[in-house]
């Protein structure tokens, strides 16, 4: 006897209780420390049959599966740059078709270096609308002395961000890892905010870069890069637990 419950099926997965349990479920790491907006997209660096180029591209640098640094579990992905300075790595997910909204991205970063070494690192989300390429992006710009985030205006031109300064902590041993995220509204046209670590930065009326580009609409992608600063190493980003948003507040 059942006592008047659903006999337990496959059909049962798909009744309506189950399905709101589903919604209610986070599915974020508990290493998350932000937890707005809906998760459509997770990335812990795990469960890869072969390369790190099942699911990201490398366009500039060298992007592979790490097993020495992870934050959380057995593996994360490094972004490798060569040796001279302004060398860089990039790293770029390709997702399918959103209609526009408040988009979030999260990651869990680490550097093993004197961070005087480091150009910036930066988190970019591009939005394809079918006329226009949309870039959200933020970096934080190390270079020695300037040590602060900035927020893209053109290809070639950064904003800082009010009260910006940072300065990034980093060990040559034992990585450190920083939490970082930003929020963009593709509606509005406009940045929402950043948050690292424990301080978030309002960026709400400060417009994006956009560009002409009729490329297939609702096509997005979230890019990771790095850039060496200094000649004669490599610098390597370590980055981990992903996490892409929507509907964020």
């Amino acid at each position: 006897m059942t006592g008047g419950l659903p006999k337990f099926t496959r059909t049962m997965w798909r009744t309506p209780l189950y399905n709101q349990i589903l919604e209610n479920v986070d599915p974020r790491p508990l290493t998350s420390r932000q937890r707005t907006g809906r998760v459509f997209f997770l990335d812990k660096f795990e469960n890869y049959y072969n390369a790190i180029t099942e699911k990201w591209k490398q366009s500039a640098g060298t992007i592979a599966l790490n097993t020495d640094y992870p934050k959380s579990h057995g593996s994360c992905m490094s972004l490798t740059t060569g040796e001279d300075a302004d060398d860089y790595a990039t790293a770029t997910l390709y997702l399918g078709s959103f209609p526009k909204g408040r988009f979030g991205v999260e990651v869990d970063l680490a550097i093993l270096d004197n961070m005087d070494n480091i150009s910036y690192f930066t988190i970019r989300i591009n939005y394809w609308d079918g006329a226009f390429l949309h870039i959200a992006e933020v970096r934080w710009l190390g270079q020695d002395v300037d040590r602060k985030f900035q927020y893209g205006i053109s290809a070639t031109e950064y904003g800082d961000i009010e009260d910006g300064d940072y300065n990034v902590k980093a060990m040559a041993d034992v990585p450190i890892y920083h939490n970082m995220k930003m929020v963009a509204d593709f509606t509005k046209e406009e940045f929402v905010k950043l948050i690292f670590n424990n301080k978030e930065y309002d960026l709400t009326g400060i417009s994006y870069r956009k560009e002409v580009d009729t490329a297939t609409e609702g096509i997005m992608a979230v890019l990771l890069s790095v850039m060496n600063f200094v000649d004669g190493d490599l610098r390597i980003l370590y980055a981990d637990n992903l996490i892409l948003t929507d509907k964020e507040p």
